[in-house]
């Protein structure tokens, strides 16, 4: 389509070269370490569409959340991860595009731009697990990478 363009239109827009990279992964299964919990562990998980950073799971599903009735030690009979109960996953979009030119015989310049985590996706970080803190169920921190970067560079090539 271009090889009808001007030689600068050419030139300018023409001879581009795009690469993209996708990590995605689920989230890791969630313990509640030493808590005493008497119900139903099948009501733990919510749904997606009702999981915020402010209840990421039913923190009402039967923790005891009263920090004088929580044992110093005992034997544990709650499992330490529940596969149905888990923390964010990745979902990560980088891009980049770059073009070459030729300057002269001997030189040779690249025009780059990298983006970093393209689609501005908030990777969040383990929610907390604590019955007892004020926080339980909520999500203070995000993990990995962040929020978008995008990077421009000329690289000379001789």
């Amino acid at each position: 389509m271009l090889h009808t363009a001007g030689s600068w239109v050419n030139a300018i827009i023409g001879e581009w070269q795009a690469q993209g990279w996708y990590e995605g992964q689920s989230g890791q299964p969630m313990g509640f370490g030493n808590a005493i919990f008497t119900g139903n562990r099948h009501e733990i998980p919510l749904p997606v569409a009702n999981r915020y950073i402010t209840r990421w799971f039913n923190i009402d599903a039967g923790f005891e959340r009263n920090a004088s009735k929580v044992l110093g030690s005992n034997l544990r009979t709650l499992s330490s991860r529940f596969n149905d109960v888990h923390s964010d996953g990745t979902n990560n979009l980088d891009f980049s595009m770059f073009k070459s030119f030729r300057l002269s015989e001997r030189f040779k310049a690249q025009l780059r731009a990298e983006s970093y985590n393209t689609l501005n996706h908030a990777q969040f970080a383990n929610p907390n697990t604590t019955p007892t803190s004020t926080a339980f169920g909520t999500i203070t921190a995000e993990k990995g990478h962040g929020q978008r970067q995008i990077t421009f560079a000329l690289k000379m090539l001789f």
